[in-house]
């Protein structure tokens, strides 16, 4: 098992995730879960082991894609491609749906999660596929 990759996948992927809740779709995102900017600042404190769950839970995910990619004998940029979307369209999309549709029925969340979920399980698969 490469574990230098599965690590780098899950640090990428908080990055991406940092990016793409904070600058690219953290305004809309705090509007649709109705979310004022001082209450933000009141959730950020203790956020720590939020991050450090995610990670754990990211190297986890990393680890499981690895084992994946290797019992079906892809090695190919475009064979883990399909392999993360028909993952996506399996797993994440439903899951994703009910939840935010039980919840509070914000398309708008579901929209920029759904965008989200897709990208990460694309790029994490690449940067495994690239050891």
């Amino acid at each position: 098992m490469h574990y230098l990759w599965i690590i780098l996948a899950a640090i990428a992927m908080m990055w991406l995730w940092a990016l793409w809740y904070w600058p690219l779709f953290g305004k809309q995102y705090m509007k649709f879960m109705g979310y004022k900017p001082e209450e933000m600042e009141e959730k950020q404190k203790g956020m720590w082991m939020a991050y450090a769950m995610t990670f754990i839970f990211l190297l986890i995910t990393a680890g499981i894609l690895y084992h994946l990619l290797w019992a079906l004998e892809i090695t190919s940029y475009i064979g883990g491609i399909r392999l993360a979307i028909l993952l996506w369209l399996w797993w994440v999309v439903p899951t994703m749906y009910g939840f935010v549709s039980w919840q509070d029925g914000s398309m708008g969340i579901f929209k920029i999660g759904f965008f989200y979920q897709l990208i990460w399980i694309i790029l994490m698969t690449l940067i495994i596929l690239s050891f």
